[in-house]
């Protein structure tokens, strides 16, 4: 499936993905569907396609916001996605790392909850906010 913006759903580029058996997210060409089933699935369709191409643009907008994706300067294509490979191999560790603190946390929690008689106060950590 390709969620594309509407510049790109044109006749010829659903043309190449129907050869391909690639799914084109959005409304089909020509006159609207009469039956009312068949327009409320393929909107249906249409919105779960655009859940998940927010996610995406999501992520987009936060490699350029927060890791320096909008500011690649290098000249040849290799080097180019060296960079953008980078990046997102550090995003991808960030939310690892992320996961591991809360698991931690949780184990931690779990540990002094089953300490019987034993009060350790402790201390509420708040998240750092990384430097951008």
């Amino acid at each position: 499936m390709i969620c594309a913006d509407q510049i790109y759903r044109t006749r010829a580029n659903r043309a190449f993905c129907l050869r391909h058996g690639i799914r084109l997210s959005g409304p089909s060409l020509g006159r609207p569907k009469s039956d009312p089933e068949l327009l409320a699935e393929e909107k249906r369709q249409f919105l779960d396609d655009q859940r998940q191409r927010n996610a995406v643009e999501g992520k987009i907008g936060q490699g350029k916001r927060r890791f320096g994706l909008g500011l690649i300067r290098e000249k040849l294509a290799v080097t180019q996605g060296a960079t953008i490979a980078l990046n997102v191999l550090v995003m991808n560790l960030e939310k690892l790392l992320e996961l591991l603190f809360v698991l931690f946390a949780a184990l931690l929690h779990l540990l002094l909850a089953n300490e019987g008689g034993r009060c350790i106060c402790t201390v509420p950590l708040k998240p750092q906010i990384a430097a951008a």
